[in-house]
């Protein structure tokens, strides 16, 4: 267990022997590596993968063993070289790394449990940060290195002229731009050339037609005007000439009347433009006619309100409306205005809308309410409500005495007279009869009072 606790410290999973007792080693180590923090823990992992290397080399080459020891041990002069932003040649690096000093080699000696606690996310994020640049520098180094080396073995050396050294100074979209415009110009100008040399033909130009290209714009307008007047005479000049060769081919000869000869002078258009302006205003004349002549018939003068005469028709109808609105609202205003001036009193009252309408429906409800309590005053009739209900009850009693009594004549009809029974008939057929009357009379007089009740309900909805 000794020798474990050993090994332990010398990997750096433990600071001291004493952290771990050997009688509950295992439990006390799994505690330990439970309050662990991330950033520990991730130290932990690559102390444990750099005593398996170390492990594999020393059996596979010995030698190896002097550069794994001080990689593992060179973490903090890395973060040195990163901070202050050196970047050294490898003979250098060399030289520093054999060169440290003792203060530099402990820096990755077994950490305490307390200081792994206490270190929280920003330092294991500086850490990582640091190896981040530490990786980086190593990779500027190792391309220095590559680049050297192709430089050595590179033995050509470019001409460069100092025109094109000078054109650096521009920007780099303008210089492309400006070459690429070059080539598309040079392009054109081949492309043409081109296409001339396979044009054999050579066209004849007039020297008419080689000073007009010449002319400026005024003077090709004016005589083209001219060339156009020019030829609308030419077209007129010969339309006689060819009339006249028409009509030598015709030899048919109709005869036509001096009153069509002297109607073809005028217009067409005109002609019957006029034509049905005259028919227009003679049916106009004998509609008029017409009209007169039913007023003359009619004897009835009827009064027209003097407002009706104006005629709608006369007026556009906006206009008619606006007039209309503007003048209701003038009298409104004049209205108003005289009755300020005949009840002062009526200016001081500023009564919302809502205060006059529900002063008005309470108003209406105090009339209601008074019509009635006299409508209930000229009642004088209190039915029994329960009356009905008795008058049945009585007459289910009646009936039932009725029938016990029918029964009982039966049973005493050996021990009766004649005489006897027919005077129990009669009293039984009276007492049935009048027992019916009553029954109507009762339901005639609730229905009676039902339908006054109703009308007078109607009579006050209706008010």
């Amino acid at each position: 267990m000794a020798k474990f606790i050993d090994y332990l410290v010398d990997t750096g999973i433990i600071a001291n022997n004493k952290q771990i007792s050997t009688n509950n080693m295992m439990f006390e180590l799994s505690d330990y590596l439970k309050n662990l923090t991330a950033s520990d823990s991730f130290d932990m992992a690559n102390r444990i993968y750099d005593c398996w290397k170390l492990k594999l080399k020393q059996k596979q080459n010995p030698t190896c063993l002097v550069k794994i020891i001080t990689k593992i041990a060179l973490g903090k002069p890395f973060r040195i070289l990163n901070s202050q932003k050196n970047l050294s040649s490898p003979q250098q690096f060399r030289n520093q790394q054999r060169s440290l000093s003792q203060q530099q080699l402990q820096y990755q000696s077994p950490l305490d449990k307390c200081k792994l606690s206490q270190m929280g996310f920003n330092d294991t994020c500086e850490r990582l940060y640091q190896d981040g640049i530490a990786q980086k520098v190593k990779k500027e180094q190792f391309e220095q290195e590559k680049c050297k080396q192709e430089l050595r073995d590179c033995t050509f050396k470019p001409q460069i002229s100092a025109e094109k050294l000078g054109t650096n100074d521009t920007e780099v979209f303008d210089r492309l731009y400006k070459s690429q415009l070059a080539c598309k110009n040079d392009f054109s100008e081949v492309k043409q050339k081109q296409e001339i040399v396979q044009c054999t033909f050579t066209p004849q130009i007039t020297k008419q037609q080689s000073i007009s290209n010449y002319q400026p714009i005024e003077q090709i307008f004016e005589r083209l005007f001219q060339e156009s007047v020019n030829r609308n005479n030419m077209k007129l000049s010969l339309a006689p000439t060819r009339e006249e060769r028409e009509l030598q081919q015709c030899t048919f000869k109709p005869q036509i009347s001096q009153r069509q000869l002297n109607r073809s002078g005028d217009d067409i258009f005109a002609r019957l433009h006029n034509e049905s302006a005259e028919k227009q205003q003679i049916k106009a004349f004998q509609k008029l006619e017409s009209e007169t002549k039913e007023l003359e018939s009619c004897t009835f003068k009827p009064k027209i309100n003097t407002h009706s005469n104006f005629s709608p028709s006369s007026q556009p109808a906006f206009d008619r409306l606006y007039m209309l609105s503007s003048k209701s609202k003038q009298t409104g205003l004049d209205e108003s205005q005289k009755r300020q001036k005949t009840n002062p009193k009526t200016i001081g009252t500023n009564e919302s809308l809502y205060e006059r309408m529900k002063n008005h429906v309470n108003k209406r409800k105090r009339t209601l309410n008074l019509i009635q309590q006299e409508y209930d005053k000229e009642l004088t009739f209190k039915p029994n409500i329960n009356l009905r209900q008795g008058n049945l009850q009585s007459r289910l009693e009646n009936r039932n005495q009725s029938v016990a009594s029918v029964k009982s004549e039966t049973k005493l009809k050996p021990n009766l007279n004649q005489s006897q029974l027919s005077s129990i008939r009669l009293y039984n057929t009276r007492k049935s009869q009048q027992d019916k009357e009553n029954d109507n009379l009762t339901v005639l007089t609730e229905t009676a009072h039902f339908k006054n009740d109703q009308k007078k309900k109607q009579s006050i909805q209706d008010l």
